[in-house]
């Protein structure tokens, strides 16, 4: 993986990718049988939430999306617009699909938390500034619509091997250089042969839904039972326990479901020298009916949006 980007809490399709999730998250708190496919779009001063819901749960959404907003740190004046319709029993049966779902999951030994370097040091510079943006009180002009880039430069290119660009929304209190400098500290505490750039467009007073567009993604405000995020987590959670088994430095499984199907019907899992690793696995590693209880709790939905860019969130699947 070559370019990764992580999105601060603020960032226009962050925040909504936030807010499906924390709809789903409230739900299942109130009705763990809740069925829920929610898709959120919004900006300058108004947040579309559409979709369907299955569930006995009764409260005002517009008032959560107000709070998840503001706890993220994004404008809880903007105004909601709610359109949610009864799911019918049938249109999602639960832990299926009735599409057809494919997904991969990648583990490498190259850093300590087995993502590739690039993606675990753009989460790592994402979590280093959003803990100085929310518990210290010298940071108090970081915005939460940042965003942090990651790249690695050909080869061929006499130049230093990384590249991070970092965007970030910040008060006219502190100066242009100020931010470059504070926040370029930060990244050179994290990656060495690096070339940084900062905020390449100049100011970046304003942001956020405020004065951007952003809407979620097909899958942030499904449970998280779903195929379509569940497939993923099971595809991740092998491919780390195959590197930590020995069976390769790095490992990418791939698999698709088919429709109304708990089991894949096609699965490939291969190391960094091209074995085949499928004999030495166990299919019911990818099984829709094998899930741990506690990668199913309510919090789990918002505690996935939130892991690239909040360091205090630990998914069960990403440990040990």
């Amino acid at each position: 993986m070559s370019f990764v980007r992580v999105r601060g809490p603020g960032d226009p399709d962050q925040a909504c990718d936030l807010v499906a999730a924390g709809l789903v998250e409230e739900y299942l708190k109130r009705d763990p049988q809740t069925r829920i496919h929610v898709r959120v779009v919004g900006g300058h001063g108004a947040i579309f939430v559409c979709g369907e819901v299955l569930s006995t749960a009764d409260f005002d959404a517009g008032a959560v999306v107000r709070r998840i907003l503001a706890i993220n740190g994004t404008a809880s004046n903007m105004e909601p617009f709610i359109a949610l319709d009864t799911m019918s029993p049938t249109t999602m049966p639960e832990g299926l699909s009735r599409l057809v779902v494919s997904a991969s999951g990648f583990a490498t030994r190259e850093t300590p938390d087995r993502f590739p370097r690039a993606q675990s040091v753009a989460r790592d510079i994402a979590q280093a500034l959003e803990r100085k943006r929310t518990t210290d009180p010298d940071w108090f002009w970081l915005g939460a619509d940042y965003s942090v880039s990651v790249m690695k430069k050909p080869e061929h290119q006499n130049t230093r091997t990384w590249e991070v660009i970092v965007r970030a929304q910040h008060l006219e209190t502190e100066p242009l250089e100020q931010v470059r400098t504070r926040i370029r500290e930060v990244c050179m505490a994290r990656m060495e042969d690096v070339e940084i750039k900062i905020n390449v467009g100049g100011e970046e007073m304003q942001g956020g839904l405020a004065q951007a567009v952003g809407s979620s993604s097909r899958i942030s405000g499904l449970h998280v039972r779903h195929p379509l995020q569940m497939g993923s987590i099971l595809c991740r959670a092998l491919a780390r326990t195959c590197v930590e088994s020995g069976l390769g430095t790095s490992v990418l499984v791939e698999a698709v479901w088919l429709p109304l199907e708990h089991q894949p019907s096609t699965i490939r899992i291969r190391n960094e020298k091209g074995e085949n690793l499928l004999l030495r696995i166990t299919p019911e590693a990818l099984d829709m009916r094998n899930i741990p209880e506690a990668w199913l709790e309510p919090q789990i939905a918002t505690s996935i949006v939130r892991a690239p860019f909040d360091g205090s969130v630990v998914l069960p699947w990403e440990v040990g």
